[in-house]
């Protein structure tokens, strides 16, 4: 195995363990923060971070200003629309919720890469993502039709919409890789681009008043969750994730993605208390499957490849 790909899946198993606990420390954190201040927050500690990485390291401004639209876009995806509908979908549903969804990610990470980078996805896969996609709707949506439980449904929606909008950004950060932009200077741009737009959001909705307030008066726990968020779950991971993509396919990066959900979990039942109900059972068995069903590839089939 090559040096570049061992390095990669080293960064991808840092990121792992450090976005398992990622959604229940923003659970826990939503406790002394309205979401869009924690955002804000969050993203001012980034974006300090970033400014100086910027300006000190040797970055090729006309590469950067040549796919500075690309950019700016997958800063606002990757930050802002993912990261704001993440904020508020939690305030409003459970970490077990979004474990499941995020199993889907991998899915639509693999068949996204098939779209743009003819990256192969068989029939097998199709079905598999289908499946997929029909337990995750089971489990997050009919329970709280019947229940008419709307809080938490329009929590549900949001996340959804975070799922689709951080695909999208991992599908377009590929693409930008390839053009040999580097991981710092993509990262570092996101993270100002998160700070500028999210923070003209929250002051203008809620008022510098407010906003203030709310973080001088956060007990200390609270800004260690933002410190978390914004060190480890944003500088660090974005980095170390944009390196791990230079090396490998989008499929073969976005298989790590089930590892999230599954340690994700344990950490939301033992550290916040959420509960396994039936559907979340249902649904887990559903999607399982439909993720057996498109990533197991017969011995046959692995034989044959090998010879190619």
């Amino acid at each position: 195995m090559a040096k570049s790909r061992k390095k990669a899946y080293f960064y991808l198993i840092i990121i792992v363990l450090i976005w398992s606990a990622a959604a229940s420390v923003v659970k826990l954190t939503l406790r002394g923060f309205d979401p869009f201040v924690f955002l804000t927050y969050r993203f001012l500690i980034s974006a300090a971070i970033a400014v100086p990485i910027l300006v000190l390291t040797k970055i090729q401004w006309s590469r950067v200003r040549k796919y500075l639209p690309a950019i700016i876009l997958y800063s606002l995806l990757a930050t802002t629309f993912s990261l704001g509908a993440l904020f508020i979908g939690l305030d409003r549903s459970t970490v077990l919720d979004l474990n499941l969804l995020a199993t889907l990610g991998p899915l639509l990470i693999a068949f996204g890469g098939a779209k743009l980078f003819h990256d192969k996805i068989t029939h097998r896969e199709k079905v598999g993502i289908s499946i997929a996609v029909c337990g995750t709707l089971f489990a997050l949506f009919v329970p709280l039709l019947i229940s008419q439980a709307s809080f938490r449904l329009t929590g549900n929606i949001f996340l959804v919409i975070h799922l689709i909008t951080d695909v999208s950004a991992i599908l377009l950060v590929k693409r930008l890789v390839r053009k040999n932009l580097s991981a710092i200077s993509i990262s570092s741009i996101a993270f100002i681009v998160g700070a500028l737009t999210t923070g003209a959001i929250t002051f203008y909705v809620y008022g510098w008043d407010f906003v203030i307030n709310q973080i001088i008066t956060a007990a200390p726990r609270y800004h260690a969750g933002v410190f978390y968020m914004a060190l480890l779950s944003g500088t660090v991971a974005y980095y170390l994730l944009i390196q791990a993509e230079k090396s490998l396919e989008v499929s073969e990066a976005g298989l790590f993605g089930y590892l999230n959900p599954v340690f994700a979990t344990i950490i939301a039942v033992t550290w916040l208390g959420e509960s396994i109900t039936l559907p979340f059972i249902i649904g887990a068995v559903i999607i399982g499957f439909g993720v057996f069903h498109a990533e197991y590839k017969h011995p046959r089939n692995r034989h044959l490849k090998k010879l190619h």
